[in-house]
């Protein structure tokens, strides 16, 4: 009878153990597996995040380049207009250099100097409508170059050059950077700039060429050509002279180039085998009992969750910020109104441009501490005064932007617009000296005067800019100054502050 009461207990209990045993195996290559994915999508964030600060310094460059082709075309290609308007993109935009040529190649840059571009590879380019290329020898400075370009109806070409070295500005060191390598590439792989010593996959200047010498990395390469093609980020862990690294990957968004970092894949193996302590605290809780632990696996799963989610928010809320009143900064705000209008096109909402008047004066008689101030308590008074879902953010130095979405009502329109410009009439800064602070603002209709954000911001802009004219510190829309706007040849980026 003893002898069966110890087999009826032993016989489960061994069946328990053994069964807990093979979970607990089957965890631990789960957990392995997991960790290694975990490290590789944390740097495959990492070049997110250098990814977006590209991006946006390009962004900047092509909106600057837009904007001169725009007053090229309205206002002619005279010299004094060419040099004026590559004045305002070289100032505006993260760009060395400015050129506007002719059909032949043969402007002025920035500086004033002639400048003939006839000859250089690029210009073919340009003139075939290619928008962003690489170039190693921009032909007047010697510099390699990121050029942006476009043209007018009338065959003139505004063209911005970027120095690719200051790609290399934004890579912080990291704690994996003694065995890693950060290059920027175009989507036929091509290196363009590339910064961490990696003989194997930086020999040459093409790293698929590289690449492709070992078979093994067949199926990876095929992956990576889907991802490029779709303009997605990813990993692969690839093989090149023994040398074996997870490259890890993402689209700048602009001009087809993707940003990588190719990390040693020991070190990859070797961080994730850390979360092999999580399996080993669990094989304590799993003794306990079954329940317990698959409860446990269920919580570690949920916080990985929740910390990958927490992560990318909060490095996407980061990029998206103005460090100086908390608002969205120029390249989110604009990101922002494109969506809102891409996905509502018969929506209705209100765009103003608020610019602060006499700005200068207040840094230069004030201090430029003061000037901050200012422009801190404007941005926290302009949120408070706008629905949580409406746009409110930075859009230049002294320069902010308000998108109302969703306004059904042309008389929500007209009272915000009056509680708008009465805040500025009566709006004071400073704790013990209260200086008067107003604003010009122009605002125009979503869809009325516009059906696109370039074109609603123009109007916007050509109302503010008549506000400015008959004294400033008032507010006009578009639809009630059309004829005046219009009927004068304006230089938007040339208005006094």
């Amino acid at each position: 009878m003893k002898s069966y009461r110890v087999m009826q207990w032993l016989i489960p209990t061994t069946l328990l153990v053994a069964f807990i045993v093979v979970m607990f195996l089957l965890f631990s290559a789960k957990v392995e597996q997991k960790g290694q994915g975990i490290v590789e999508e944390n740097i495959v964030m990492n070049s997110e995040e250098y990814a977006l600060r590209i991006s946006t310094e390009l962004a900047e460059v092509e909106s600057s380049v837009k904007y001169a082709v725009s007053m090229l075309e309205q206002y002619g290609t005279i010299h004094n207009m060419k040099k004026n308007l590559m004045d305002v993109l070289f100032e505006s935009a993260p760009a060395y250099m400015a050129v506007v040529v002719n059909g032949e190649g043969s402007g002025i840059n920035n500086s004033g100097t002639l400048v003939d571009l006839g000859g250089f590879p690029y210009f073919y380019h340009a003139k075939n409508g290619d928008h962003w290329f690489y170039t190693e020898e921009d032909g007047i400075s010697g510099k390699a170059a990121l050029v942006y370009t476009a043209a007018t109806d009338d065959d003139t070409y505004v063209l911005a050059f970027y120095n690719v070295k200051d790609i290399l500005k934004h890579i912080k060191t990291e704690r994996y950077s003694s065995e890693a390598f950060y290059a920027l590439v175009d989507d036929g792989y091509e290196i363009l700039i590339a910064q961490g010593e990696s003989e194997a996959y930086l020999s040459e200047d093409n790293m698929r060429t590289v690449i492709e010498r070992n078979s093994d990395n067949k199926q990876a390469i095929k992956a990576m050509n889907i991802d490029f093609k779709n303009k997605q980020d990813g990993s692969q862990v690839v093989t090149v002279d023994g040398d074996t690294r997870s490259l890890c990957y993402a689209p700048v968004g602009i001009g087809g180039f993707y940003f990588i970092i190719g990390v040693n894949n020991d070190f990859v193996v070797a961080e994730g085998g850390s979360y092999y302590k999580e399996a080993t605290s669990m094989l304590f809780a799993m003794i306990i009992a079954i329940g317990a632990f698959f409860f446990l696996v269920i919580i570690i799963n949920l916080i990985t969750k929740i910390v990958d989610k927490k992560q990318k928010s909060e490095l996407q809320v980061k990029a998206d910020t103005d460090m100086l009143t908390d608002l969205t900064n120029k390249a989110a705000t604009e990101r922002m109104i494109y969506e809102y209008i891409h996905e509502n096109p018969r929506g209705i909402g209100v765009l103003f441009i608020i610019d602060v008047d006499n700005f200068k004066k207040i840094n230069d008689t004030m201090g430029h501490a003061f000037g901050d101030e200012v422009l801190k308590e404007l941005g926290h008074q302009l949120r408070g005064m706008f629905r949580a879902l409406d746009v409110v953010g930075r859009f230049g130095g002294d320069e902010f932007l308000v998108f109302m979405k969703d306004v059904k009502d042309p008389n929500v329109i007209k009272r915000d617009a009056d509680r708008l410009k009465d805040f500025f009439h009566n709006f004071k800064a400073g704790e013990y000296v209260k200086y008067s602070v107003g604003a010009s603002i122009g605002a125009a209709v979503y869809s009325e005067d516009g059906k696109d954000f370039e074109t609603l911001f123009k109007m916007a802009d050509k109302a503010l800019y008549v506000v400015k004219r008959h004294g400033k510190n008032n507010l006009a829309f578009y639809s009630d100054v059309k004829e005046e706007a219009e009927s004068q040849l304006i230089d938007y980026h040339g208005r006094e502050e």
